[in-house]
């Protein structure tokens, strides 16, 4: 398999996370990666804004660090932001890797 950079891409409580850790389930070679889960891990709570920081410096580090190994990489947040998109574009573009937007945004 190429190495991949997945993001998912939606509002909450669409199907993102039930789908990313089946697909993850199936494809052992993905890593997933998840602020939601960083958040609980870290702090034991769902959201807060003070959180934020921490979590995304955790994000970006790990991304980064398995993407430049050779592993592929499923980001599995709401990545709603057209800036953040463009962001792991760039990023997979930078590691010369396939970018993969899965869409939830027309999920009913």
């Amino acid at each position: 398999m190429n190495q991949k950079l997945i993001i998912t891409c939606g509002l909450p409580a669409s199907g993102k996370s039930t789908w990313a850790k089946e697909f993850v389930k199936n494809n052992k070679n993905i890593i997933r990666i998840s602020n939601d889960e960083f958040r609980l891990m870290f702090f034991n709570r769902q959201f807060d804004k003070d959180d934020t920081k921490y979590v995304d410096k955790a994000r970006d580090f790990l991304v980064d660090e398995f993407l430049r190994t050779g592993s592929s990489v499923l980001i599995d947040n709401t990545n709603l932001s057209p800036k953040k998109i463009k962001e792991y574009e760039d990023l997979a573009e930078q590691y010369r890797v396939e970018f993969v937007i899965k869409d939830f945004r027309n999920v009913q």
